[in-house]
């Protein structure tokens, strides 16, 4: 009858609604999941840009060093001002 079909029209869409409420649900999770990585990821990369800041300063003293001090540079197994490297200590 019309009202039987009515009613399993009714437990149909219930159920459907409840299925995506479940997704709903599952995808904030991994919103949230993804959310977290994405932060975490970004922290990292700051903490690798500054480690590699910092890096690069020392090298940069180092190479000035080695720019006054030829025999330093050898000592520490970097190129000499004069680009030759084949005398190393």
């Amino acid at each position: 009858s019309q009202i039987q079909r009515l009613v399993q029209a009714q437990e149909d869409s219930l159920s459907r609604e409840a299925a995506l409420k479940i997704q709903l649900e599952r995808a904030a999770a991994k919103e949230t999941a993804l959310g977290a990585q994405l932060r975490d990821a970004k922290s990292r990369a700051k903490e690798l840009k500054e480690e590699n800041a910092v890096l690069k300063t020392s090298l940069a003293r180092e190479k000035r060093r080695a720019k006054k001090c030829p025999n330093c540079a050898e000592k520490a197994n970097l190129k000499s001002p004069e680009g030759d490297n084949n005398n190393l200590v």
